[in-house]
C-alpha cells in the first residue's frame, strides 16, 4: 500500500494530464460608482476576500511585516491584488483598508463625506494550552461599527454593520470563540488606518491591550467604548507630540503596556512563533512582537497539530468478533515557524501511524521510553499529513478517550545536523516541547 505523498503524486499527475481543464478564474476586485453605499462596498470588499480564498498552505507569498508604513502596507495591498494569490488574515486586512481608502483612485474607495473609520482589532486567544492570533478590521460608519477578515472560521470574519457600539462587536467576537472552545485572553485594538495611501507614517496597530481574562466584561467593554470615541483627539496629540498624552494611563487603567524589544538585536532564539486564526496560523508572521511579559520559551509554539481533537468513526462496512474497526484518518502538523522540527510521535496502544516507521526502544539505551515510535522532520513553514488507523479489542471498556504523545525539538533550517539522528547539535537546538494531542471514538 502506498503513502499519502505516492496517492497525492498519482493524483497530481492525473490533473496535469487532463487536457479540457480550463484555467483558474482570477478574482476581479470590486469596482463600483462613487454613489455605492457604505453598505454596498463593504459586501462587495468582503465578496472579494472569500474570493481569494484563505491560504492552508503554510507558505507566505507577500511581506507580512506590520512595523511599516501605510504607504508601504498599501503597496502591499496592490501587489496580493494583483497577484491573486490565497491570503491569511493580516493580509486580508491589508487589502480591506486599501479598497476602503479614501485615496484610493483605482478603485474608488470610499468618499470623503461617507466618514468610515477603519481600527485594527487583534485577538489573542488560548486552547488546550496553545496561543492563538487573529486581526480584523474593524469598521465604523454613521455610529454602527462592524468588520472585514478573513478566517478559516466564518464566524470569525467579517460582521455586518449593525453595532451601536465598539464593545458589541468584541463580544460577539467573543462569544463565536468560544463556541470553538477558545478562550480570548487579550484584545489589542490600534488606532484608525489612515486614508492616505501615500503616507509615510507607521500604522499604529496597538495602541489598546487589555488582558480581558483579568477582569470583569463591563469594565473591559467601558475601556473600549472610550478609546474608540476619544481615539481621533489621542492619535492628534501622539503626531503632535510624539507621544500619548500623561492622562492616557489614568482614563485607560486596564490598559496593559507591551514589553519593548530591541528589533536590532533579537536573537531567531528568541522570536516569538505564534499561531494566528482558529485552527490556522499567525497574523503576526514577522515574528518580532511587543507582547507579554512572558519567558520566549512559553511564547514559542512552532508546532500546530490540526484538527485539535480526532474523533475516530465506526467503519460499519466491517464486522469482526474480535476487533472494533474504525474508519482511517489524516492527522495534519503545520510547522509554523522559521526552523526545522524533528517529531518524535508515541501511538497510543492499538493505533497505527500509517506511513511512518516505528522506531523500536533499546532499553538498555533509552530506558525512559517503553514501547517504539516514529519520528521524522517538518521543514520550516510547511505542512505534512500522518495517517492514522485505530482498532479495539471488543473485550475494552475505558471511556472511549485517550491522547496521542508528540515530542519536537526546533532547530535552525541552516545548522549542520541530521533531524532524525538521535544526537542533536549544541549550536542547532532552539527549542523543546512535549504535548498531548487527544483523541477519541465512537
Amino acid at each position: 500500500m502506498g503513502t499519502v505523498a505516492d496517492h497525492l503524486r498519482i493524483l497530481t499527475e492525473a490533473v496535469l494530464q487532463t487536457p479540457e481543464l480550463h484555467e483558474p478564474s482570477v478574482p476581479e476586485p470590486p469596482k463600483w460608482k462613487s454613489k455605492a453605499s457604505v453598505r454596498s462596498k463593504l459586501h462587495a470588499i468582503q465578496t472579494y476576500l472569500n474570493a481569494l480564498e484563505y491560504n492552508y498552505t503554510g507558505k507566505l507569498y507577500f511581506n507580512v511585516n506590520k512595523h511599516r508604513s501605510y504607504k508601504s502596507i498599501y503597496g502591499t495591498a496592490k501587489e496580493i491584488i494583483h497577484e491573486s494569490l490565497p491570503i491569511q488574515c493580516l493580509e486580508a486586512v491589508f487589502v480591506a483598508a486599501y479598497l476602503t481608502a479614501n485615496g484610493n483612485t483605482e478603485y474608488e474607495g470610499m468618499n470623503p463625506n461617507q466618514q468610515v473609520d477603519r481600527v485594527p482589532i487583534s485577538f489573542k486567544s488560548r486552547s488546550g494550552g496553545t496561543v492563538f492570533r487573529h486581526i480584523v478590521l474593524g469598521i465604523k460608519h454613521q455610529h454602527m461599527w462592524g468588520a472585514l477578515g478573513l478566517s478559516r472560521n466564518a464566524d470569525l470574519m467579517n460582521k455586518e454593520l449593525k453595532y451601536k457600539n465598539f464593545s458589541e462587536l468584541l463580544a460577539d467576537y467573543i462569544e463565536h470563540f468560544a463556541k470553538c472552545c477558545h478562550e480570548v485572553t487579550k484584545i489589542y485594538v490600534g488606532f484608525p488606518f489612515s486614508h492616505d495611501i501615500h503616507s509615510s507614517e507607521k500604522v499604529q496597530w496597538r495602541v489598546l491591550n487589555i488582558k480581558i481574562s483579568d477582569h470583569p466584561w463591563d469594565a473591559v467593554a467601558a475601556q473600549f467604548d472610550l478609546f474608540t470615541r476619544e481615539h481621533s483627539e489621542l492619535m492628534s496629540h501622539l503626531h503632535r507630540v510624539g507621544e500619548l498624552p500623561d492622562s492616557f494611563k489614568d482614563k485607560f487603567a486596564l490598559h496593559k503596556p507591551p514589553k519593548k524589544h530591541n528589533h536590532a538585536n533579537t536573537s531567531p532564539k528568541h522570536r516569538s512563533v505564534e499561531s494566528e486564526t482558529i485552527a490556522n496560523v499567525h497574523d503576526d508572521p514577522d515574528f518580532i512582537l511587543e507582547e507579554d511579559n512572558e519567558a520566549p520559551e512559553a511564547r514559542l509554539v512552532p508546532l500546530r497539530t490540526s484538527p485539535e481533537v480526532i474523533c475516530f468513526k465506526r467503519d460499519t462496512s466491517t464486522s469482526s468478533r474480535e476487533f472494533l474497526e474504525f474508519l482511517p484518518f489524516n492527522m495534519f502538523l503545520h510547522n509554523e515557524s522559521p526552523f526545522v522540527l524533528r517529531v518524535d510521535i508515541f501511538p497510543a496502544p492499538f493505533l497505527l501511524i500509517v506511513g511512518k516507521p516505528l522506531i523500536k526502544v533499546n532499553e538498555e539505551s533509552n530506558a525512559k521510553l517503553d514501547h517504539p515510535y516514529c519520528r521524522f522532520a517538518i521543514q520550516p513553514k510547511s505542512i505534512i499529513s500522518v495517517g492514522l488507523r485505530f482498532l479495539l479489542p471488543v473485550s475494552t471498556t475505558n471511556n472511549k478517550k485517550d491522547t496521542i504523545g508528540l515530542e519536537y525539538i526546533s532547530m535552525e533550517a541552516t545548522a549542520p545536523c541530521n533531524p532524525v539522528a538521535d544526537a542533536i547539535h549544541a549550536e542547532a537546538y532552539v527549542l523543546a516541547a512535549a504535548l498531548k494531542l487527544p483523541f477519541q471514538w465512537e
